[in-house]
């Protein structure tokens, strides 16, 4: 079950929430993303890439724009009580639809 290979909680973050505040939390917590909820319900993900690459390359003011204008929306969730090999073939799957499919038995060297 991913519950029992999950090293850390869940960090979640409000979508009201600016990025500075956004990057004070992952930085904390020691963590490079963040889970966008409302009303206890993902709906996007921030990642320390999103705030460090996309806020300033697009002129943004973390101080001023919020986590719900930058987020990577309709993310996809997997319940804890599945498998590791579930995750995987779902992942696998969401590769292949996107062409970013990875074959994970080559070698990389």
């Amino acid at each position: 079950m991913l519950r029992k290979v999950r090293t850390k909680p869940v960090v979640t973050a409000s979508a009201q929430m600016t990025v500075a505040q956004a990057a004070c939390a992952m930085w904390s917590k020691n963590i490079g993303a963040l889970v966008v909820v409302n009303g206890g319900r993902p709906i996007g993900m921030l990642t320390d890439r999103d705030i460090a690459m996309d806020v300033p390359a697009h002129g943004m003011d973390p101080v001023l724009v919020r986590v719900g204008d930058i987020i990577r929306k309709k993310p996809v969730t997997i319940r804890e009580e599945l498998g590791i090999l579930t995750e995987r073939d779902v992942l696998a799957a969401l590769r292949k639809a996107q062409g970013t499919e990875i074959d994970l038995g080559a070698s990389a060297w």
